[in-house]
């Protein structure tokens, strides 16, 4: 990832001959991680807590040439929290309806914190409505998942803690927005999804919606 970077400002750096100056961006707004399928990291048949909801932070540099935005940027989605009872997955039934069969099932409670940071590269293109500064995005998000993760037992007993970093993965980046006037507010989503990787553990989030508001100068 940092080779990319490199090279992105390099790029950058040589266009600014032709180009636009370029503009430094600092931002904040709201995240909203969207959740697994049932039976991923919590069980619909058991009681569950997702606070998915999350402030996003970025930093970055842009460099307009024409009527497009060339952009990289650090983005820290935020962290996001699970706590939930759960049965060891060979006897969850996932019509909701609790164990497979009769009798009963061993119950734990899982908690855990993550959160998805990574380097955006992305181009935007000025798309004008009704003569407001409105802009198109797409781009690419190398980003790294963090989780820790603790299991007990209901009465709080622990028995085990994970702490677990992924692989980088490499998702999709659509975004709208305005920029005006030192102003940049946007809505973006980022595609996160790895479960279809080498990894026998699941992320906890298929992606993020994110309302964004920048400055720049």
């Amino acid at each position: 990832m940092k080779n990319v970077v490199i090279m992105v400002l390099g790029i950058l750096a040589m266009n600014s001959a032709y180009a636009g100056e370029i503009e430094f961006e600092i931002g904040t707004g709201f995240n909203y991680y969207q959740e697994q399928h049932d039976g991923a990291w919590y069980q619909k048949a058991y009681p569950h807590w997702l606070d998915m909801k999350s402030t996003p932070l970025s930093i970055g540099i842009s460099q307009k040439t024409g009527k497009n935005r060339y952009r990289v940027e650090f983005v820290y989605l935020g962290p996001m929290y699970i706590q939930a009872a759960f049965v060891p997955d060979g006897v969850y039934n996932p019509a909701n309806t609790g164990c497979v069969g009769a009798g009963t099932c061993d119950l734990y409670v899982l908690q855990g914190r993550g959160s998805t940071s990574g380097v955006l590269l992305s181009a935007s293109r000025d798309v004008p409505i009704w003569g407001l500064p409105f802009y198109a995005e797409a781009g690419l998000f190398a980003n790294v998942h963090k989780w820790k993760v603790s299991v007990m037992k209901p009465d709080g007993t622990l028995l085990a803690e994970v702490e677990r970093e992924y692989q980088i993965t490499y998702g999709p980046t659509l975004g709208f927005g305005i920029r005006y006037s030192g102003v940049d507010v946007g809505i973006r989503y980022y595609y996160l999804d790895d479960s279809s990787e080498d990894d026998p553990i699941t992320p906890a989030h298929i992606g993020a919606i994110a309302i964004e508001y920048k400055i720049y100068f």
